[in-house]
């Protein structure tokens, strides 16, 4: 944790494990005062030999009331040689981005009440497409084939199709009951599990 421990101070690291044996590969620290709120592995077609890693970064967070002060991004790594991380680059977003995700060769960032779709560029993501505002927050994602399950931080989970023609998100179904989504998995291409900050599944 961050040394004095003070509101909307953090300290985050990212840790490089080899699943087999438990050994830590490499650990990155974050610079002072970032927080790590989400993370995935992610492949583009310009580089389909490579995996990515995208972290969703924020700076100046409190958790309550819901506020970040400072700045946000989408951090892109690279793995090289022994399984160390390498920035590519840092892409500055409007909002705290609660939740990354690969999507058919590009990175899907849930940030606020957008959900907006990425490609790898040279010195930054390059924004490809983006939904209409969601109902509060999205705050957890999953994906399977074009679909994409969208759990809102107040509002259930959002069915979403990406459509290749017209290139925009559009939602196709939602649950009629609010919920507090704290998590959610797809199972398959019609269902998926999730749960809500009241121990509800």
């Amino acid at each position: 944790g961050p040394i004095p421990e003070l509101d909307g101070k953090w300290a985050s690291c990212i840790r490089v494990l080899d699943t087999s044996n438990g050994i830590t590969l490499h650990r990155l620290e974050l610079q002072e005062n970032q927080a790590a709120l989400s993370l995935c592995t992610c492949t583009f077609p310009a580089h389909s030999t490579e995996v990515f890693v995208a972290v969703g970064v924020t700076t100046g967070l409190l958790l309550h009331p819901r506020s970040a002060s400072g700045s946000n991004f989408v951090h892109i790594y690279r793995f090289v040689e022994g399984g160390r991380l390498s920035l590519v680059h840092a892409t500055q977003v409007e909002a705290v981005p609660l939740c990354v995700s690969a999507f058919q060769g590009r990175l899907l960032v849930g940030m606020g009440r957008v959900l907006r779709l990425y490609d790898l560029g040279m010195k930054q993501l390059l924004r490809k497409c983006e939904s209409s505002p969601l109902p509060v927050a999205v705050a957890r994602l999953a994906t399977c084939g074009d679909r994409i399950f969208a759990g809102d931080v107040a509002e259930s989970v959002l069915f979403m199709r990406y459509k290749k023609q017209g290139n925009h998100l559009c939602i196709f179904a939602e649950d009629d009951v609010p919920r507090f989504i704290s998590n959610l998995c797809a199972l398959d291409y019609d269902t998926v599990a999730a749960s809500d900050k009241f121990g509800n599944f």
